[in-house]
């Protein structure tokens, strides 16, 4: 009787703490789309903002030939690499974005944005990082349009 016991025992712990990860697992998965929403929010808020930063670097490209002044050469060539750095990390967050449980393929009102090549993640801590990427890409991109504007039309 003991061993039958001891055998029931041994059986129901693990699917206790299945069901118990899989409570946990549950939770997260409404919890990582609110912050992937976030995330998506602040793209949609900078990304606009890129056909100002390809324009700005034309802009720059433009003076450096009408530029003799070494420092001043120095200071484009500097802020065009800032631009292209900040056009760079919107290309590869939106390359790397990782969906939520449940998304469609395609995210809707973001066409063109194919997140179906990542399995879905359940992991919250997943989807922060992501909000923390594009937290900075948008930083980037605002510095660098910021500087980009001052060269372009100096005050």
């Amino acid at each position: 009787m003991k061993i039958i016991q001891n055998i029931i025992f041994a059986i129901l712990i693990p699917l206790v703490g299945c069901q118990n990860s899989k409570d946990s697992e549950s939770q997260s998965i409404p919890e990582a789309k609110i912050v992937f929403t976030e995330a998506m929010t602040i793209h949609d808020e900078v990304m606009p903002r890129m056909d100002e930063i390809h324009k700005l670097k034309k802009e720059l490209t433009l003076q450096l030939g009408k530029i003799e002044s070494k420092e001043v050469i120095e200071k484009i060539k500097i802020t065009i690499s800032d631009l292209e750095k900040a056009d760079d990390g919107m290309m590869d967050w939106m390359h790397n974005v990782v969906k939520y449980p449940d998304q469609s393929t395609k995210e809707e009102g973001h066409t063109g944005h194919d997140h179906s090549v990542h399995d879905a993640d359940t992991s919250l801590s997943i989807h922060l990082e992501q909000k923390e990427a594009i937290i900075q890409v948008k930083s980037d991109m605002v510095s660098a349009i910021d500087k980009a504007k001052k060269l372009v039309n100096p005050k």
